[in-house]
């Protein structure tokens, strides 16, 4: 098990100041087996984990937990019809929404309490194994850098913050990216994570 080899303490407290509810919470990360080369991405929600090749191309990406999605939309039709109370999808304005009583979420899955998981909200995440055979940048972020960069601008970004005549370390690039996702407008949290691997 790839997570035999980490020790975890995290602490997750969110608040909306409303008594029913808590607000949207997501998650993305990655632990990588040395042993084996195995990177295991695990994601909950719109947060998004990213794998690029040593030339800035994608190799993989998380899918983001969005009420339209077609697995999601089965998933919350199925616990309808088996009598639970779960919302079921609407667009307004070009926007998709999960209605939660007098919330809406952007998301059909997220780190929440009995309010929300009670009308499909559910923390369940996806957990995919890749196996690292060549250098790669991984990079693991919120989505409000996602906001205002797509990811092929991600990819391409610190491709050039890697390479480039700086040759930034993964720590600087992640400031950067976050510093260039705050002047772009991004009016979401924003927090980056990247790691340069070599196989």
């Amino acid at each position: 098990n790839v997570l035999t080899h980490f020790q975890f303490v995290s602490a997750f407290s969110a608040n909306t100041g409303a008594s029913d509810a808590a607000a949207g919470t997501t998650a993305s990360l990655m632990a990588l087996d040395k042993q084996t080369g195995v990177l295991t991405t695990l994601n909950c929600g719109d947060s998004r984990s990213l794998i690029f090749d040593g030339q800035g191309k994608l190799i993989f990406q998380t899918i983001d937990h969005k009420p339209n999605l077609a697995e999601e939309l089965e998933r919350l039709s199925t616990g309808q019809k088996q009598g639970l109370s779960y919302s079921l999808p609407e667009c307004r304005f070009s926007r998709w929404y999960l209605p939660v009583g007098e919330y809406e979420y952007a998301v059909s899955r997220s780190l929440e309490g009995p309010f929300a998981s009670a009308r499909g909200i559910v923390y369940t995440a996806d957990v995919t194994d890749i196996q690292i055979t060549d250098t790669v940048v991984a990079v693991s972020a919120t989505d409000g850098l996602f906001e205002v960069m797509d990811t092929a601008q991600v990819g391409q970004i610190v491709h050039q913050l890697r390479t480039g005549p700086k040759k930034m370390m993964a720590v600087d690039a992640a400031k950067t990216l976050c510093s260039m996702a705050v002047e772009r407008g991004s009016s979401d949290n924003i927090s980056v994570v990247i790691l340069y691997l070599d196989a």
